[in-house]
């Protein structure tokens, strides 16, 4: 009955082993995390070329023309839903760019959200792997050990009502008698 336990548990543990879901979900939280850097790089990208816009900053200044560069690809989704507003002489508005950034927070909190729902997952079945791999490890031994005891008092372990075997008592030792001892000469 043991033995049939203990083969159970190491079946179980060896399918939870080469299960390919700790892989999967190794890769995924690899791929949340870089869609998440992505959303943040877009993130700040967005929030430069906003404040950039606002302060009137000259696109003569190769930083302001990279800046609005990289973020453009960010904004061609949200191109036009808001009308830019000049503030003043140089300064620009651009509403466009804030409903932008507010969408990529929300989509780096569902990203954010996301990665620790993989990471539980991963956690959760690493626990179950190392738990069965501990229940199979520990079955195994203890088939192991009563085997080793019934083969050398063969008991029937297998019986659920088997007596326990009684460890041999010790026999008492015939011990022989002491030769007398010769007699002393008077000391003088």
């Amino acid at each position: 009955m043991i033995e049939r336990d203990a083969q159970e548990a190491e079946t179980r543990a060896q399918i939870a082993e080469k299960s390919r879901l700790p892989v999967l979900l190794k890769i995924a939280r690899g791929a949340v995390w870089v869609l998440y850097a992505i959303v943040v790089i877009n993130l700040v990208m967005l929030g430069m070329a906003f404040v950039l816009r606002l302060a009137g900053a000259s696109t003569d200044a190769s930083f302001v023309r990279w800046v609005y560069r990289n973020s453009d690809a960010a904004m061609r989704p949200f191109r036009g839903i808001f009308p830019s507003r000049e503030v003043g002489e140089n300064s620009v508005l651009d509403t466009s760019l804030l409903f932008a950034a507010v969408i990529y927070i929300f989509v780096a909190l569902g990203v954010d959200a996301l990665l620790e729902m993989v990471t539980t997952r991963l956690h959760r079945q690493e626990q179950e792997i190392a738990q069965a791999r501990t229940e199979a490890d520990a079955l195994r031994r203890q088939a192991e050990a009563i085997a080793v005891l019934s083969a050398r008092e063969q008991v029937p372990w297998n019986e659920p009502n088997a007596p326990l075997p009684s460890p041999p008592i010790p026999q008492a030792a015939a011990v022989p008698p002491h030769p007398p001892l010769p007699p002393t000469a008077p000391l003088g």
